[in-house]
């Protein structure tokens, strides 16, 4: 059981990787222990669960527990719901995944549309992720993610440490072709990240890496027919100018050609009606909720 905390300027607090058996006696023992922490700093607010904060594990899964967990994404027992609202927690706002099948997007003929003319009218170019110079394209990521979600909600700027952290984690499961830069003479204007799911493998290894299953993230990496939509952004100025059309056929295409058929479009706050477009756009369907909450003390 653990339960870690990270403070913001914006929220006052964040408690994240909270795990417990269901036992009211001991979540409330960690949840104490968290708010007396935070009250010892003057602060009045608890949020979570973000493990480490809304750039990594978002959000407690309160729907869709017929499926299993897509990479990097919490999946957490019903009843945690139940501890963390008799401890005195409320909802504050839900967070939405969307389920994409790629045999339903071919039917949709205004994403083809919509991609080319945006294309032709501002030569837009796509280039893939240059893995040999990682770090310097996650400076750029960096730059298109902190102005793009600075106003969504619960938007926490990414740090260089963050960046660092994220070189390190996903260099070995980025696939070029899925992460990929929109420019207009060169200069980077958008961007797309989106990650095979591992899980597929990973569920099968019994949480066990050796002495042989680390081999299987190569030999049966593809078998792997899911994937998991991270990021996608564009720069303020080029916004509802058809971007994101040219994103999804990209998406859509290239995981095509590598045998990926189902797509988790996750997280969506509820409320961002853009974005929800966007994932309905797709012919997504909702099929996960995961719950942020707030304790105010």
């Amino acid at each position: 059981m653990t339960c870690t905390i990270r403070c913001t300027k914006k929220i006052s607090a964040f408690f994240g990787f909270f795990e417990s058996i269901n036992d009211q006696e001991v979540a409330n023992a960690l949840l104490d222990t968290a708010k007396d922490w935070i009250k010892s700093r003057g602060m009045t607010l608890m949020r979570g669960p973000a493990s480490f904060s809304s750039n990594d594990e978002w959000g407690m899964l309160i729907e869709g527990y017929d499926d299993y967990p897509t990479l990097l994404m919490p999946y957490n027992p019903p009843y945690y719901h139940d501890l963390v609202l008799n401890y005195g927690f409320q909802k504050v706002k839900d967070l939405h995944g969307y389920k994409i099948i790629n045999e339903k997007i071919i039917k949709v003929n205004k994403i083809p549309r919509v991609a080319a003319l945006a294309t032709q009218k501002y030569n837009v170019k796509i280039r893939n992720l240059d893995l040999k110079n990682y770090k310097k394209e996650l400076e750029l990521i960096k730059q298109i993610y902190n102005e793009n979600w600075e106003r969504n909600w619960g938007f926490v700027p990414l740090t260089d440490k963050e960046i660092d952290a994220m070189a390190d984690d996903l260099k070995q499961l980025a696939t070029p072709s899925l992460a990929f830069f929109l420019e207009i003479d060169g200069k980077p204007v958008g961007f797309s990240l989106t990650i095979l799911d591992y899980n597929q493998i990973f569920r099968q290894m019994n949480g066990r890496l050796f002495p042989f299953n680390f081999l299987k993230m190569w030999t049966r990496k593809k078998d792997i027919t899911r994937c998991r939509i991270i990021l996608l952004g564009v720069s303020k100025a080029y916004h509802g100018k058809g971007f994101d059309g040219i994103m999804y056929k990209q998406i859509i295409d290239k995981a095509d050609e590598i045998g990926i058929h189902f797509g988790d479009a996750s997280w969506i706050v509820e409320d961002n009606e853009k974005m929800v477009r966007g994932a309905l756009m797709m012919e997504g369907e909702l099929y996960k909720k995961f719950r942020v909450y707030d304790y105010t003390f």
